[in-house]
This record gives C-alpha cells, structure tokens and sequence, in this order.
C-alpha cells in the first residue's frame, strides 16, 4: 500500500471516512443485524434452510450488502490513513493494512454466505441442511476471526486519535474500549466454545460501547471533521 503523503487533503479524508464507516454501520446493521439472524436459527436446521428457501432475494441482497460492508473498508482504511498520517505515519499504515487486512478474511468469510444459495438451487445436493448449517457456522468462525484484526485496527485508531490534538478525546477512549472488547470477546469465542453462550451475553453488554465508538467518530468527522481539522 503505497500512498504518497498529503495526496488528500483532511477534510477532505474525515468527510470521506465519516460517510464510509456510517454507510458500513447501517450495511452491516443490514446484513446481519436484520436479515442473518432472522433468517438462521441456531441449533435448529431445517428450520434455518426453510427461511432462507423461502427468502431467497432477502439472503441474496445481505451477500450484496456485504459486499459493499468490503468496500466501505477499503475507503475507511484509506480516508483515515490520510486523516491521521500526519500524527505517525509508520503506524497511520499500520492501522490501515490492519483493517485492509480484516477486509480481506471478511471477504473470504462471506464466500460461504454465497455458497448457501448455489448449494440449495442444485437438484444434486445431499445432506443440505447440515451442508448449510456448517457454511453458516464456517462464516461465524471465520469472521470472528477477521474480528481480532478490527479490534487492533481500533486500537491503533485510538492511539492516533489522541496523539492527534484534533480528535475529541472522547473518542479515543470509546475507540480503545472497542478495540479492547472485540479483541476479548472474539478471542474467548474462538478459544472456548462451550461458552459461547455465556460469551455471546457479554458481547451484548459490550455492543453499546462497541458501536458507539465508530458511529460516534463517523457522525463526528461527517460533522465536524470538516470544519476543525
């Protein structure tokens, strides 16, 4: 990733970055806040496959907002690369191919999403229920996964964002919160499974601080970024 310095200028970066990462929030809200967990069922198979059989064009069009959730990291990692540069550019970088990188696994993730639809079309397919039952939980595994790499994407966000002197500190303490909470949460998810329960209501306690931060930032830099920075 090679970027020429000051190619961008930061207000124009925090208007860019802003307007990405609140597009991602209500795509990704979209995807899997409404249309994944009303369509699966946990546990239960048949189920999971008659929703989806039945809303076929509803999954269909999460895997496309999913797509766009790929493309809005790639325009937030740039935009922030840019906007924060000039603090520390070594780790400006960094925290750009970190979230460049979770982009990447989350794309791979979403590939079994887009296997369900062609394994439920084909006439051949045997076994389906439990065949769609492990994509969507190779899915969950994998983006869990991508989900470390976010969190130290955030950490390395909140860092530069209070060495920057125009960032709200308040922001840097809800980012490094996040950051702190996707790296606890998902590391216990993929190291103890038989709690994934006990697991999945702490991630729901945590899910206040965990959206507030990027949300907060993204409606702060839509607003203000371009008028302080």
């Amino acid at each position: 990733m090679m970027i020429s310095s000051g190619a961008m200028p930061r207000q124009k970066a925090a208007v860019v970055a802003g307007s990405v990462i609140l597009a991602m929030a209500a795509l990704a809200g979209y995807a899997y806040g409404f249309v994944f967990n009303s369509l699966v069922v946990p546990g239960d198979a048949a189920a999971t496959v008659q929703h989806i059989k039945a809303s076929s064009l509803l999954f269909r069009s999460s895997i496309l907002a999913w797509m766009m959730v790929l493309a809005c990291d790639v325009l937030a990692a740039w935009a922030l690369y840019y906007l924060l540069e000039q603090v520390n550019r070594p780790l400006s970088l960094l925290m750009a191919w970190a979230r460049l990188v979770y982009a990447v696994m989350l794309g791979s993730a979403i590939l079994n999403l887009n296997a369900i639809p062609l394994l439920l079309d084909s006439a051949a397919a045997q076994n389906t229920e439990a065949q769609v039952m492990l994509f969507i939980r190779q899915f969950q595994t994998a983006w869990s996964a991508a989900l470390l790499l976010f969190g130290l994407h955030l950490l390395l966000l909140a860092y530069l964002a209070f060495r920057s002197g125009y960032i709200p500190v308040i922001w840097s303490v809800l980012l490094a919160i996040a950051g702190l909470s996707y790296l606890g949460v998902h590391t216990a998810e993929l190291l103890f499974p038989k709690y994934a329960a006990s697991i999945k209501t702490v991630e729901t306690l945590l899910s206040v601080p965990m959206a507030a931060a990027e949300i907060g930032l993204g409606i702060w830099l839509l607003v203000r970024g371009r008028t302080v920075l």
